[in-house]
């Protein structure tokens, strides 16, 4: 009876060992993913993959046939301006987060793509602050608002036709 027991024991004590060690494992395992994890999130917040995404906000309201007449009798056409300008602003450089090189190794700024042509001709203009850059785009709008251009011929225009708007039709 004796050897039994100490076989069993025995037997008890390899399979503890055994489990041990596999517990181990799994432990590096789930250690190293967490750290896997945790890598790609740094990396895409870095690389600012996600930041298009987080900055969009929508609302969506629900209007009755009859109160959607009234609101457009009682409402005028408002000057868009401002939300076109934030809305290039946002696609030119995500807010500010991808000013124009050249201009930031300057000091200054351009956060806007205004008065930046293409590669070759060594042309840019950069402005002081944003307040500067945004003043320059408004009035800029509201000279091709002023000659009759709508809001999609504008953001055509000042994108060479690279803004998803202009896409649509071609």
């Amino acid at each position: 009876m004796r050897l039994f027991v100490r076989v069993k024991v025995a037997q008890g004590l390899n399979l503890a060992r055994k489990c041990h060690k596999e517990a181990q494992k799994l432990a590096l395992a789930v250690v190293m993913l967490e750290f896997m994890i945790a890598g790609g999130m740094y990396i895409s917040v870095e690389s600012k993959y996600f930041d298009e995404i987080y900055q969009k906000q929508s609302v969506v309201v629900v209007f009755k046939p009859a109160e959607a007449r009234e609101l457009k009798a009682d409402k005028p056409e408002t000057d868009r301006i401002d939300e076109l300008s934030n809305l290039i602003w946002l696609r030119e450089s995500t807010r500010g987060k991808n000013n124009y090189s050249k201009c930031e190794l300057a000091g200054k700024i351009n956060g806007i793509g205004y008065g930046i042509p293409g590669p070759g001709n060594g042309k840019y203009i950069c402005f002081e602050s944003h307040e500067e850059e945004m003043r320059a785009l408004r009035n800029w709008l509201k000279s091709k608002k002023s000659a009759g251009m709508s809001e999609k011929q504008m953001l055509c225009l000042y994108s060479g036709n690279n803004y998803k708007e202009c896409k649509q039709e071609n």
